[in-house]
Order: structure tokens, then sequence, then C-alpha cells
């Protein structure tokens, strides 16, 4: 029925559909590859004594983690939920996109704003300039998550790379946490 989103299938892993693996392992590999070039997250591990093979344990744990506290939550919510019913709304699955992958950027801004500080990426004391540094580093992976929902319809795919995405920057963290 038009002007509906069809949420059956949403919990279909798409895993037989064609190219959701080799996106799922190459999205995933690119994600890792890219936040150990420029993020601090592997030597913020190596300034909490965390060195070599030990690191791979606390990046997996992070990256379930992630994938189930971050991925599923935001991604059943903003993919699976905003972006088809704004795609069945509007009839333009690109408009749901770019609408869904905004409002998700500004989800990002109270915890940022509220709980980030000097030294934070994107922390400012004026709310404006959070707002604008959540929409331009959240909304280009955003716009991706958005793509492959549409294209693919496996929210699993979304999940794992989403889990990809917040696991280095949240491994020492995790290391803290629980030693």
């Amino acid at each position: 029925m038009p002007g509906r989103a069809a949420l059956a299938d949403t919990f279909d892993p798409g895993l037989r559909r064609k190219g959701v693996v080799p996106a799922l392992l190459i999205l995933s590999g690119l994600m890792f590859g890219l936040l150990a070039v420029v993020s601090p997250s592997l030597a913020e591990l190596a300034e909490l004594g965390v060195t070599g093979g030990a690191i791979l344990p606390w990046v997996l744990a992070s990256w379930l983690w992630m994938a189930i506290e971050a991925g599923l939550c935001e991604e059943y919510l903003f993919r699976a939920g905003l972006q088809s019913s704004l795609a069945a709304w509007l009839r333009s699955p690109l408009a749901a996109i770019l609408i869904a992958s905004v409002i998700f950027a500004l989800m990002h801004w109270p915890g940022l704003y509220v709980r980030g500080g000097p030294g934070t990426d994107g922390w400012s004391t004026d709310p404006l300039e959070v707002a604008a540094f959540c929409i331009a580093s959240l909304s280009p992976i955003a716009v991706l998550f958005g793509v492959l929902w549409a294209r693919t319809r496996s929210l699993l795919l979304l999940i794992v790379v989403h889990g990809a995405v917040d696991a280095l920057p949240n491994a020492a963290e995790m290391f803290r946490a629980f030693t």
C-alpha cells in the first residue's frame, strides 16, 4: 500500500542477499582501518598499558557492546523506523535518507554538549558550534548507513558496521570500566 512503511522484513538479516556479506566485511574493515589511523584510540589503549595481542580482545568486546548498545538501538530507530517511515510518507528515499541523517546527527548534540569538555572533539561552549560539528561529522556516516538500509534492508549489516565505527573509540573506556 503506497504511503506506508513496511517493517515486516526489518529483522531479516539479509545475509543471503547479494552484496550484504561483502559490504559487511569491507565496510567494517574500512571503519576499523580509518579509525586506527585518524583517532587516538590505539594510543589511549597503549597509555593504559594495553599493547600487542591484548588489544584485540578489548576491541572485539567493545565492537560487540557498541553493536548492541548503539548499533541496534540507533539503526532500528533511525533507519528501520524513521527513514522507512519518511520514505513512505515523502515518497522519496533520498529525502528520507537526508532528513534522517541530519536528525541522527542532531540527536548526538545533547550528549556532546552536556558531557563533553575541553579536549573533547567538537565540544564548545557555543551550542550552535556543537550542533554544526555534530551535523558535519555524523551526517556523512549517517548518509552511508541510510543508503545501506535503502539498498539492502539488512538491519544486521547496519548494526555490525555501526559497532565497527564505535568500537575503537570506546575500547579504552571499556578497558577502564572492567579492569
